[in-house]
C-alpha cells in the first residue's frame, strides 16, 4: 500500500503506513428483504424466516416482551409467524409481516390504532390483522402513524391516526380508527 501525502487534521498522512479494510459482520445469511424503524431492524431470509432485533420499548421487535433496557434485542430474534413471511415494513415503533398466503400481521405501538386489532394499545407480538394482502406501507413518525393495506382483490384499507384525513375520512368524523377502513375515491 502507498503513501498518501495529504494531511488530515493536522496530522501528516505519511506516517500512516496502514489503513485497514472496513469491518464486516455476518450476522445472517439468504437475506432477501430488510426493513428498519427508529430503533429497531428486521431481515426475511428466503427460507420465510423473520428476524427483528434493537429498541423494544413499544413491542417492535415481536418477542413477546417489553424490555426497558436501552438495547434489549441486540442480536436477531426470530419472529414466530407461522406461516412463510413473503414480505416485510417498518414504521418508527411498528412492524408488519405479510406471509405468503396473504395474512398481514402487525404489532409494536398502538395509541393511534395503528395495530388494526380494534384497540389503542402496542402489541408485544405479531397479530393477524386482515387476509389476501399484496403490500403494507407503515407511515414513519412516532404520532399519527397510519397503516395502508392493498389487497389482492385492489382494495385499498387503513387504520390509525385521521388527524390529517390520511385514511380517507375527515377528520371530523373519525380522528383515528383502531380497525381497517377501507379508502374510496370521490367518498
Amino acid at each position: 500500500m502507498g503513501l498518501i501525502s495529504r494531511t488530515y487534521s493536522r496530522i501528516p498522512i505519511e506516517t500512516i503506513r496502514y489503513i485497514p479494510d472496513p469491518v464486516k459482520y455476518t450476522i445472517m445469511d439468504n437475506v432477501i428483504a430488510s426493513a428498519v424503524g427508529t430503533g429497531h431492524s428486521m431481515a426475511l431470509t428466503s427460507e420465510g424466516n423473520l428476524f427483528a432485533w434493537g429498541r423494544n420499548f413499544e413491542g417492535q421487535v415481536g418477542s413477546g416482551t417489553v424490555d426497558g433496557a436501552p438495547y434489549p434485542h441486540r442480536a436477531p430474534y426470530p419472529i414466530n409467524i407461522k406461516a412463510g413471511v413473503s414480505a416485510i415494513a417498518s414504521g418508527a415503533n411498528n412492524s408488519a409481516a405479510i406471509t405468503t398466503n396473504g395474512s398481514l400481521y402487525v404489532w409494536g405501538m398502538g395509541h393511534s390504532g395503528q395495530i388494526g386489532n380494534g384497540y389503542f394499545i402496542n402489541q408485544h407480538t405479531p397479530v393477524k390483522i386482515m387476509d389476501n394482502v399484496a403490500q403494507v406501507s407503515i407511515s414513519g413518525g412516532v404520532f399519527n402513524v397510519h397503516i395502508l393495506a392493498l389487497t389482492t382483490d385492489g382494495d385499498l384499507w387503513g387504520w390509525g391516526c385521521n388527524q390529517f384525513g390520511q385514511l380517507g375520512i375527515s377528520p371530523d368524523v373519525l380522528d383515528r380508527s383502531s380497525e381497517p377502513i377501507l379508502i374510496r375515491s370521490g367518498a
